[in-house]
């Protein structure tokens, strides 16, 4: 038998396109080279760019939703709009409007002054649940254990051991 006839091809090389060298680029040389506050600011520009689908990820709100969550992602959005119209610097980019500035700033004041009202019930509403998750998880382990065996003072001092491990943590 002869193999004459056996032509193997390879699939065609596909080039990498310029987008894609351009970010292998970026990733190899820049990237290891930016500061916290550049890697931040990157991390904001891609959330405001839409980038990712980040529908799989959506909380559902009820007992586990975490309003601190949410409140860092609008602390977030913030910086994002306020990083299109300044400089890291916090001068005015060159390319901006008069008015684009005065839009964005109107609007991250406005989203600043909500959250320093609300800061105080936040921050309460946040304690409160976790009072009450650590309560119920507490209750939980001592139901589990023998109690038969223990004085009402002994369970009360037990309760309150496991209260202060669960709020420290």
């Amino acid at each position: 038998m002869s193999l004459d006839e056996f032509d193997v091809k390879n699939a065609p090389e596909i080039e990498p396109s310029k987008l894609d060298q351009e970010f292998e680029r970026f990733y190899h040389n820049t990237m290891p080279h930016l500061t916290s506050q550049q890697a931040q600011m990157l991390m904001a520009r891609i959330g405001t760019l839409e980038l990712l689908d980040l529908s799989e990820s959506e909380v559902v709100y009820g007992a586990n939703f975490d309003m601190t969550v949410e409140v860092e992602g609008l602390i977030q959005s913030v910086r994002a709009m306020r990083s299109t119209v300044m400089t890291p610097g916090g001068t005015v980019r060159n390319d901006v409007t008069p008015r684009e500035m005065k839009e964005v700033v109107t609007a991250t004041s406005t989203l600043m002054t909500l959250l320093m009202k609300s800061h105080e019930k936040l921050m309460s509403f946040d304690r409160q649940r976790r009072l009450e998750q650590t309560t119920i998880e507490v209750l939980q382990r001592l139901s589990d254990g023998n109690l038969r065996d223990k004085s009402g003072e002994e369970i009360v001092a037990e309760f309150v051991t496991l209260m202060e491990q669960g709020l420290d943590e």
